[in-house]
């Protein structure tokens, strides 16, 4: 044989000896395992043909975290979260007073309008000017120059510029340029100067007057009285002292006349 055939026969059995050695480590004759527990490959993945590829794999939901109730907000009235302008209005709408809608007042509520108890005050060194519209009692001690009316009493112990309308009427160490008029009583004391028209239910004067006197019941007239102007009363009482000068009627109003007895 030659050394070319030598060659081949050698390579032959050489690669029928490496197959022979590969079987016998792969398998065992009895259970066709692996005989060195070399454990198998992870088997690759299996796609669903109906789902594309790039279509992402559903993840659980997680669990919602909860949601705080904030729609009372702070105090009732919303604060800490957003609010349009009509939540907010209807949150923090003022208290009404009266019959118009919202709130506030008008012209055809104020005559349903009760006055609170108690009465305005105008302090002493407060000077007003305008005029003063109350349905409560007043005690005036400023200085006003404006009309004054109410429907409540009227304390006067200050200097008004202007026309004074009320219930009953008190006026001590004051001045007034101006008619007043009082519904109910009205007293002037000693160290007061009226100078315009007086009306009154009933009256007591004790200081200076310029102006017409008007009273339907009983004046009168104390020793320190100073009255310049007529007077026309329902009765009358002048102490000694009074100075009054000016036409003065009592009783009824209406027109009388004495017949004189010497006449045919």
């Amino acid at each position: 044989m030659s050394a070319k055939d030598n060659f081949a026969q050698a390579f032959k059995e050489l690669l029928s000896g490496s197959d022979s050695e590969e079987n016998t480590q792969s398998s065992s004759p009895v259970n066709n395992e692996p005989v060195n527990n070399v454990p198998p490959k992870a088997a690759a993945p299996v796609y669903d043909s109906e789902r594309s590829i790039a279509e992402p794999v559903p993840v659980p939901a997680a669990a919602a975290a909860p949601i705080k109730d904030k729609s009372a907000g702070f105090g009732g009235f919303g604060f800490g979260r957003k609010q349009s302008a009509d939540t907010f209005a209807a949150n923090t709408s003022a208290p009404s007073y009266g019959g118009t809608q919202g709130g506030g007042f008008s012209s055809d509520s104020m005559s349903d309008y009760t006055a609170p108890a108690g009465a305005t005050t105008i302090a002493l060194g407060t000077v007003v000017i305008g005029e003063i519209h109350s349905k409560g009692d007043l005690n005036l001690y400023g200085e006003i120059k404006g009309n004054v009316e109410t429907t409540g009493n009227i304390n006067l112990g200050g200097r008004i510029m202007g026309n004074i309308i009320g219930n009953d009427m008190t006026i001590t160490t004051s001045a007034v340029k101006g008619n007043v008029a009082a519904s109910g009583a009205m007293s002037i004391d000693s160290g007061s100067v009226v100078l315009g028209d007086l009306k009154a239910r009933e009256a007591q004067f004790d200081g200076q007057v310029k102006g017409n006197l008007t009273v339907e019941g009983l004046a009168h007239f104390l020793s320190d009285t100073v009255l310049l102007g007529n007077v026309s009363v329902g009765s009358l009482i002048i102490d000694e002292g009074a100075r009054l000068r000016g036409e003065i009627c009592t009783g009824s109003r209406d027109r009388f006349d004495i017949t004189d007895p010497f006449q045919g």
